[in-house]
């Protein structure tokens, strides 16, 4: 009986911490878009070498790194 009260408690515990940590992910709010006056205009193309989608980058803000697609930074074409 004890082993079932412990095991229900450990349960409700684990539950209720994913519960609250997803709520708070929630709470956060996105990024601020950049400024337009800080963004460069570029003409760079990627490829992602596992599923082959190719997407064109038209401005960076700063310095740019690599998108990433599949799980992989894709690849400058």
């Amino acid at each position: 009986m004890i082993w079932q009260v412990l095991i229900a408690i450990t349960i409700f515990l684990v539950v209720f911490a994913a519960a609250h940590w997803v709520i708070r992910m929630l709470g956060v709010p996105p990024p601020p878009e950049p400024d337009p006056d800080d963004l460069d205009e570029v003409e760079i193309a990627y490829a992602c070498a596992v599923c082959g989608m190719r997407l064109t980058v038209t401005a960076v803000a700063g310095e740019s790194k690599a998108p990433r697609h599949c799980m992989e930074e894709m690849e400058p074409v």
